[in-house]
């Protein structure tokens, strides 16, 4: 049976240079001892560490308002020469084992996690929501990023400290409205429009969405994906996507995700200096 908890990833941001710094005995006993201070951190305020994971903890909570103190109190701890404490907070239904929990929710937290920078809360839009209203406004949103294993974007948000939310004025208050963007992708004498949340696969195989028959296209070459006011090319080809977006630098993006705008053209395991079949040209503007 499921039951719906407030979880928490908290590790070192960057362990390995740290390692390389102390020799493997010394930084052994620092992550150690850090891992003891975790664990007080989180039964101090209520929690259950669930396993530790190397340099960092699992925990759950019943109450988000506690998971979040357990993370502002596991970023606390960081002293040199740790380059930094990270956290993930999010809430969902898990499934508890005799020792560990499951599900989704865990998967994505641990997404988040890695998206996390050395000093950084970040949180998924459901944990901000059930905040109490005072804790809420200490929340900034960063916008969707695609997260591994989601077909879709999801909203992450960063928790501010006390005192700089006082400072600035966060949370869930409604901001200059953004105006509404379509993306038109255009190949040959194809044309294919995005919407938000709108997704398309590019590739040689028919099925794609926009199909690019060129010989050095891979058959699901890359996906393309409408974030609101960016968008998202993730490139899962042998041959790798080139981006030459107008006015800007030209990326070879391969078996990576990348966001951009404007407009431009993309080539699809060729750079696009030469349309030999392989180019889609993009831009982007009002609905």
């Amino acid at each position: 049976m499921s039951v719906e908890r407030a979880i928490l990833f908290v590790d070192l941001a960057d362990s390995v240079p740290l390692f390389e710094r102390l020799g493997d005995r010394a930084a052994a006993a620092f992550v150690q001892r850090l891992l003891d201070r975790l664990r007080a951190a989180v039964a101090g305020e209520g929690g259950r560490v669930v396993k530790s994971l190397g340099d960092g903890v699992l925990a759950t909570f019943a109450d988000p308002t506690a998971c979040l103190a357990a993370a502002e109190r596991a970023l606390a701890l960081a002293e040199p020469p740790a380059a930094g404490i990270r956290a993930a907070i999010h809430l969902g239904p898990v499934v508890a084992g005799s020792d560990d929990v499951f599900g989704d929710a865990v998967n994505l937290a641990a997404r988040i996690e890695a998206r996390a920078r050395p000093g950084e809360i970040l949180a998924s839009e459901a944990f901000v929501l059930a905040l109490p209203a005072p804790l809420r406004a200490r929340a900034r949103p960063l916008g969707e990023v695609l997260v591994k294993g989601r077909a879709g974007p999801v909203p992450l948000w960063r928790i501010e400290p006390a005192a700089a939310a006082e400072a600035t004025l966060l949370g869930l208050v409604a901001g200059p409205a953004v105006p509404a963007l379509r993306l038109l992708l255009r190949h040959g004498g194809r044309k294919l429009v995005l919407v938000r949340g709108g997704r398309a696969v590019l590739g040689r195989d028919p099925s794609c969405d926009l199909v690019v028959a060129a010989a050095v296209c891979s058959r699901r070459h890359a996906i393309v994906t409408h974030l609101g006011d960016r968008f998202a090319l993730e490139d899962c080809s042998t041959n790798g996507t080139f981006l030459f977006p107008e006015g800007g630098e030209p990326v070879l993006v391969r078996r990576e995700t990348v966001t951009f705008g404007g407009c431009g053209r993309l080539g699809l395991g060729q750079a696009p200096s030469e349309d030999l079949g392989q180019v889609v040209d993009w831009a982007s503007g009002p609905s």
